[in-house]
């Protein structure tokens, strides 16, 4: 749910700044897209970062909204979950990353 929120936000703000698909007369266009992520929760979840280019200042740009979602810090940044230390330790113990990667799907950089 919240990778389609994302997409949302990411879709409105490209709309506002650039305007409709092929849309002419503004100082943003669109510009493509790069790989990036965002943390969920404990985990972070892969998305794609969508750019503009700015014709006035003649660079690219991220989404305002991505910046945001990216600076947000680990909720576990001063004392780890216990029921995500115990997941890690069992499946690094027990070799079943599966399971320690299940509560979302699309998570990466644990094993």
């Amino acid at each position: 749910m919240a990778k389609l929120h994302y997409n949302q936000l990411m879709k409105e703000e490209i709309k506002e700044k650039t305007g409709e698909k092929y849309e002419q007369g503004r100082r943003y266009s669109r510009w493509g897209s790069n790989p990036g992520s965002i943390r969920i929760g404990e985990e972070k979840i892969r998305v794609e970062i969508p750019r503009f280019y700015d014709k006035e200042e003649k660079r690219t740009e991220e989404t305002s909204y991505y910046k945001l979602l990216h600076k947000i810090p680990k909720s576990n940044e001063m004392k780890p979950s216990e029921i995500i230390l115990k997941k890690i330790i069992k499946g690094l113990s027990q070799r079943d990353y599966e399971e320690v990667t299940g509560s979302v799907l699309e998570s990466f950089g644990i094993s």
